[in-house]
């Protein structure tokens, strides 16, 4: 066999083989602490968090990072992913129209 037939076995050994799917159902691998590690370092920073892409990142992911005493600021055009996972957060959400910065602004005076 190939050198990499045997890496790739003995990876998918130990990892698993799984494709976009979220920590939360997985688990979190050494691998993603390492990524993490790596990614904090880059960027000087004490540490970091990496997501996956899809429509899970945001829906599963928003509700970990703040709950009901947080206020999220919204941009009318979020993807329904965004969203959902405010909605799923219990977090008070106020909505500002699309990239309308007077908006924004009126919106931050009266919700904070």
């Amino acid at each position: 066999k190939q050198w990499y037939q045997r890496r790739v076995r003995g990876e998918i050994k130990k990892t698993g083989c799984a494709v976009g799917i979220p920590r939360q159902e997985l688990g979190t691998l050494n691998v993603h602490n390492e990524l993490e590690d790596l990614v904090a370092e880059f960027v000087g920073k004490e540490a970091a968090i990496v997501f996956g892409m899809g429509f899970a990142t945001n829906s599963l992911n928003v509700p970990t990072l703040v709950d009901e005493g947080c206020l999220l600021i919204s941009d009318s055009l979020n993807h329904s992913c965004i969203i959902l996972g405010a909605r799923l957060s219990g977090a008070q959400i106020a909505v500002f129209k699309h990239n309308d910065l007077d908006d924004l602004e009126k919106v931050l005076k009266r919700s904070i």
